[in-house]
C-alpha cells in the first residue's frame, strides 16, 4: 500500500479551530474576569456602605434619649424593647442605602440577599463585651460576553457580605476603678499599692493590670462584679487584697482604654498664654502654655477645657478649685504640693469641645508620658490650705492614655479620699486612701461603630 500520497488537507484547519477555542478562553477570561471583578466590587462597595449605614444609624439610636433608646454599657439588655426599635431602624437604614446604590434587599439574609442584626453579650472574663452586628449580605448577577459559550451555564452570580459593629456608651476600661492601659497590649505596667487602709468602692471592678505590686500593703475592693480584680501577668505579694486578684490571659481590647487625642488649635478654644499667679484669680477656659498657683494663691478655674501645651502646677499652700473642668495635658506634668488644696470635678453635659468632655477631669495626651500627681491636703490639718476646714477632693476620671505615663495618688499629703476612676500605665496608690468609682461621675466612651470585614 502506497502511504505517500496520503492527503494531510484539513490538519491546519483542525489547528486552527482548537487555536480558536482556546485563544476564545483567554479572552472570556480576560473580559469576562474583568466585568465579575468590577460587579463584585461594586457589589461589595453596597454592602460595606449598607452595613455602615445601618451600623451608624444603631450607634445613634444608642445614644438618642429623644427617641427613647438612651442605651449604654450598664443597661443593656439584649431583650429591650427599645433595643429592638433601634435594630429595626438599622435595618431599615441599610436597606435604604443598598437600593440608592442600585441593589434592592430586605429583611431575610436566607437567600444571601438581606440585611439582619444580631445582639451580642460575649463574656470573656476579663470583661463582657456588648455590642450589635449589622449584616448586609448583597448577591448580584452578570451577563458574561464569552465566557458563557466556552464554560456554558447562566449568568454569573457575585454573592458579598458585611458587618459593622456597633458598641453602646462604656467607661473606660470597661468598668473597672483602677486600669493599667498595659492590660490591652501586654507589655509592662504595673499598678502599685503602698501602705495600709486602702479601700476601693467600685460601682463594677476594682483592679485590672499587667502586674500588681501589694508588698506590706492592705488593699480591699468593694465591688459588684467578679472577677474583682485581675492580672495578666505578675502579683507581688498580693497577699494583702481582697479579694485576692486572679490571673487571667483575656486582656482588654486595645478600643476599651482610647479615645482620639483633642483638638487644642480648635477655632472655638481661645489661646491664653502662659500662667503664674501673684495672688488670687479667677482662670477662663482656653489654651496654656503653662499654669502655676504659687504658695498661698487661690485660683478658680472657670468652667471649660483647659489645653496644656506645658506644666500645670500647684505649689506650697496654693489652693486651686473648679467644677465643670477637663484639664488636657498634650504636654507637660500636673503636679500639686503636700500642702496644697485640690477641690476639682469634671463636667457634666457638655455641648461642644470647649466645654471639656462629660466625666473627664485629667487627661493626658497618648503622646505624652509625663506624670499626674493626685494629692493634697486633709480637712482641718494644720500648717496646710485645708486648714480652715475645706478639703481636697478630685470627681472624675484621671486618664494617662500613655502606656508609659504615671499616675500617683496620696504620696506625700494628707488628703485620704477621692471620687475618681484611674486610668493610666502605670498608678501608684499610698494609703490610707479610699477611692470611689462611680459610674455616674466618669468618663463614658460614646457609642462607636466598626467594619468588621
Amino acid at each position: 500500500m502506497n502511504l505517500e500520497n496520503r492527503s494531510e488537507k484539513g490538519q491546519v484547519l483542525v489547528i486552527l479551530v482548537l487555536v480558536f477555542v482556546v485563544l476564545l478562553g483567554f479572552a472570556a477570561l480576560a473580559i469576562d474576569g474583568g466585568l465579575i471583578f468590577v460587579d463584585r466590587r461594586g457589589a461589595q462597595n453596597a454592602a460595606d456602605a449598607a452595613a455602615l449605614a445601618g451600623g451608624w444609624k444603631l450607634a445613634n439610636a444608642l445614644e438618642d434619649a429623644d427617641l427613647g433608646y438612651y442605651i449604654n454599657y450598664e443597661n443593656w439588655d439584649c431583650s429591650d424593647p427599645d433595643m429592638n426599635a433601634a435594630r429595626a431602624l438599622a435595618e431599615e437604614r441599610a436597606i435604604e442605602l443598598a437600593g440608592f446604590n442600585g441593589y434592592t434587599i430586605d429583611n431575610d439574609i436566607t437567600d444571601q440577599n438581606g440585611v439582619t442584626t444580631q445582639c451580642m453579650e460575649e463574656d470573656f472574663t476579663t470583661y463582657i463585651d456588648k455590642y450589635v452586628d449589622v449584616e448586609a449580605w448583597v448577591t448580584s448577577e452578570i451577563n458574561t460576553a464569552f465566557a458563557h459559550f466556552v464554560f456554558g451555564g447562566g449568568p454569573f452570580v457575585n454573592t458579598v457580605n458585611a458587618v459593622a459593629r456597633s458598641r453602646p456608651r462604656a467607661p473606660l476600661g470597661f468598668n473597672y476603678a483602677v486600669v493599667s492601659t498595659s492590660a490591652s497590649n501586654g507589655s509592662g505596667g504595673t499598678v502599685t499599692f503602698v501602705g495600709g487602709g486602702i479601700v476601693i468602692n467600685s460601682a463594677g471592678r476594682g483592679i485590672v493590670s499587667n502586674n500588681i505590686s501589694a508588698a506590706g500593703a492592705t488593699v480591699t475592693i468593694n465591688g459588684t462584679e467578679s472577677p474583682r480584680n485581675v492580672y495578666f501577668n505578675n502579683c507581688s505579694a498580693c497577699g494583702g487584697i481582697s479579694p485576692s486578684p486572679t490571673s487571667q490571659t483575656n486582656m482588654l481590647p486595645n478600643f476599651s482604654v482610647s479615645i482620639p487625642p483633642l483638638d487644642c488649635n480648635d477655632p472655638d478654644i481661645t489661646d491664653r498664654g502662659s500662667f503664674n499667679s501673684s495672688g488670687d484669680a479667677t482662670l477662663n477656659p482656653g489654651r496654656y502654655s503653662q499654669i502655676t498657683v504659687n504658695d498661698g494663691d487661690e485660683v478658680v478655674l472657670s468652667a471649660g477645657l483647659y489645653c496644656m501645651t506645658g506644666d500645670f502646677q500647684v505649689l506650697g499652700k496654693g489652693t486651686l478649685t473648679g467644677g465643670e473642668v477637663t484639664i488636657y495635658l498634650s504636654a507637660g506634668d500636673f503636679t500639686v504640693g503636700a500642702f496644697s488644696r485640690i477641690d476639682l470635678n469634671a463636667p457634666n453635659g457638655v455641648s461642644g469641645l470647649a466645654d471639656g468632655l462629660d466625666g473627664m477631669l485629667i487627661y493626658m495626651a497618648p503622646d505624652n508620658n509625663g506624670m499626674i500627681i493626685v494629692d493634697g491636703c486633709k480637712v482641718g490639718v494644720v500648717g496646710t490650705a485645708c486648714e480652715a476646714g475645706e478639703e481636697s477632693n478630685f470627681e472624675g476620671t484621671i486618664f494617662g492614655a500613655h502606656p508609659d505615663s504615671t499616675i500617683i495618688v496620696g504620696q506625700s499629703g494628707d488628703m485620704d479620699k477621692i471620687d475618681a476612676q484611674l486610668v493610666g500605665g502605670n498608678i501608684t496608690v499610698y494609703g490610707p486612701m479610699t477611692i470611689n468609682f462611680g459610674l455616674s461621675q466618669s468618663y463614658q466612651r460614646p457609642a462607636t461603630m466598626t467594619l468588621e470585614n
